[in-house]
C-alpha cells in the first residue's frame, strides 16, 4: 500500500469517526426535545388563546413529571410517600 492510499484511508476515517459524533450528538439532543423545543413553546405562547396555553401548560407540566420520575426511577406519588 502507497503512502497515498495509506494517508486518504486515514483521512476517510477520520471523517467517518466525525461524522459519527455529530449523528449521536444529534440523536441525544432530538430525544430530550433540545432547546429549539423549548424556543418554539416561548415564541409562540403570547400567540395562544387561553384554552391552548392552559394545554401547552399541561403538556409541560407531564413532560417534567416524566423527566423527573426517570431522575429518581420511581413515580412522584411514591417519592413522596414514607414507609
Amino acid at each position: 500500500m502507497s503512502k497515498e492510499t495509506g494517508d486518504i484511508l486515514f483521512a476517510l476515517l477520520l471523517l467517518s469517526g466525525i461524522i459519527v459524533v455529530f449523528v449521536w450528538i444529534a440523536r441525544k439532543i432530538r430525544a430530550r426535545g433540545g432547546s429549539m423545543m423549548h424556543t418554539v413553546f416561548g415564541a409562540t405562547y403570547e400567540l395562544q388563546n387561553t384554552e391552548k396555553r392552559a394545554a401547552i401548560e399541561q403538556l409541560v407540566d407531564q413532560k417534567v413529571k416524566k423527566m423527573e420520575e426517570q431522575e429518581t426511577d420511581e413515580p412522584k406519588d411514591k417519592a413522596g410517600e414514607t414507609k
